[in-house]
C-alpha cells in the first residue's frame, strides 16, 4: 500500500503541469538570464519518444535526437539549421523560428507566469496561443532533475506542453489528444530527455 501511494504520487508529480513551485520563486515572475535553447553548431539533444493510445499502452518507443548542423546569417540575424528547411535564432524575447520567409516567434524568453502569446509553428501546423503555466517546475526525466518553464500550445482540440530549462534546451514535451469516446483526453506522445551534448 505505502509503495502504491508512493507510485500515485510519483505519476501526479511528474504529470502535472503546476507540478512543484520552489517555495521560494516569486509567484509572477524570476530572474531569468541566458537563453531558453543553446545554439550552437554541434549541439545535440537525444529524447525517448513513446506513442500512447488511449489506454496509456505504448505502441511505439525510439530514440529521437536533433542536431545543430549548420548555421547562416539572414538580414544580419544568425540562425542555426536543425530541421530541414527551419532555423532558429534566439532574439531578445526568445527563440525564434524561420520557415521559408515566414518568421516566428515560438518560446518566449524571458517570461511571466500567466502570460499569453499567439505564434505559428511547425509545433501544432496552425495558428497557436501559447500560455506560461510555471516558470519554475521541477521535472524528472532520465537524463536527471531540471528546473523548467511550461508553455502550453493550443489550437483548436490539439494541445501540446514542452518543459524547458534555460540553457539546456527542452526537457520534456507532452501531446494532448481527446478520447474516442468524447469523455476526458490522454497523452498520446511524449518525448523525454535522456541526454544532450552543449559545446
Amino acid at each position: 500500500m505505502k509503495y502504491a501511494l508512493l507510485l500515485s504520487f510519483l505519476v501526479f508529480f511528474v504529470f502535472a503541469c503546476k507540478k512543484k513551485e520552489t517555495e521560494n520563486s516569486p509567484s509572477t515572475t524570476v530572474v531569468q538570464s541566458g537563453v531558453i535553447l543553446p545554439l550552437d553548431t554541434g549541439n545535440y539533444w537525444l529524447y525517448r519518444d513513446r506513442k500512447m493510445d488511449e489506454n496509456d499502452s505504448v505502441y511505439d518507443d525510439r530514440s529521437f535526437g536533433f542536431n545543430i548542423g549548420a548555421d547562416t546569417i539572414i538580414k544580419g540575424q544568425k540562425w542555426f539549421n536543425i530541421e530541414a528547411n527551419t532555423w532558429y535564432s534566439n532574439k531578445s524575447d526568445g527563440l525564434w523560428q524561420l520557415t521559408g520567409h515566414s518568421q516566428a516567434l515560438v518560446y518566449k524568453y524571458p517570461v511571466t507566469k500567466g502570460s499569453t502569446y499567439t505564434t505559428t509553428t511547425t509545433i501544432l501546423q496552425t495558428p497557436e496561443k501559447v500560455s506560461v503555466l510555471s516558470i519554475d517546475t521541477l521535472i524528472i526525466v532520465p537524463k536527471g532533475s531540471y528546473h523548467t518553464i511550461c508553455y502550453k500550445f493550443e489550437s483548436g482540440g490539439d494541445v501540446a506542453y514542452a518543459w524547458f530549462a534555460p540553457n539546456i534546451g527542452m526537457v520534456l514535451q507532452e501531446s494532448i489528444s481527446p478520447k474516442s469516446s468524447g469523455n476526458g483526453t490522454y497523452i498520446s506522445e511524449k518525448l523525454e530527455l535522456t541526454s544532450f551534448v552543449i559545446k
